[in-house]
């Protein structure tokens, strides 16, 4: 099977997965692929880089206590911000291809207990884009949590809390089952190697893109 680059032309493709599932390690050897052939911009979020995402990372990592709801909203802010760039790069035919989206705004403060109609309602307001395309990496919470304890020493309120993580991973099935958000879900299994995983991305990418009249 050959992915078929030239269907990704002017869409929107987001990875999704719990805190260790992936996602990073898709997106890039996507987007790697995909740039040989023709535009295509990387995104990764949260955006630890700008203002908005530099009070997200202290309220992330509890350098100041804050309702949850405002962690939202500046989830939102920080998606929002990219409106412009988003939908003048897709109309000119470049691929985005991005780390998260606003989906995991959905999961992560459902998984609090914060009303994940809510988390849409303020992105509606916002206007932050819904994926043409959202590619749910199924990683077990337990396979997802060891990773990031080996891999990292910094982690933040979410990523330190195994018990959390198996909630989240429960919102997330929950959307995908029930197509919430993006307008087209993919899932494949995140228990197996990287290169494995990559393949079942471009074999589903592909089946999910001819269904898609460009």
């Amino acid at each position: 099977m050959v992915l078929d680059l030239e269907r990704l032309k002017g869409l929107d493709i987001v990875f999704e997965t719990i805190d260790g599932g992936g996602a990073d390690t898709q997106t890039k050897l996507l987007f790697d692929k995909v740039k040989k052939h023709h535009d295509c911009i990387f995104m990764d979020y949260p955006d630890y880089g700008n203002p908005i995402g530099r009070v997200l990372y202290d309220a992330l990592h509890r350098k100041f206590d804050v309702h949850y709801g405002v962690i939202v909203l500046l989830q939102a802010a920080d998606q929002a911000k990219d409106n412009s760039l988003l939908s003048e790069s897709l109309r000119k035919g470049t691929t985005l291809i991005r780390n998260r989206s606003y989906v995991s705004n959905l999961a992560f403060p459902a998984a609090r207990g914060f009303d994940w109609r809510k988390s849409i309602a303020i992105a509606d307001a916002a206007g932050v884009r819904r994926p043409d395309i959202a590619i749910f990496i199924n990683t077990s919470p337990e396979t997802s949590w060891r990773r990031k304890h080996v891999e990292e020493k910094n982690l933040d309120m979410n990523e330190v809390d195994l018990e959390y993580q198996r909630r989240v991973h429960r919102w997330y099935r929950y959307f995908v089952e029930n197509r919430i958000f993006a307008k087209r879900w993919i899932e494949v299994n995140g228990e197996h190697g990287k290169e494995e995983i990559a393949r079942e991305v471009e074999s589903k990418l592909d089946y999910v893109l001819q269904s898609i009249k460009k």
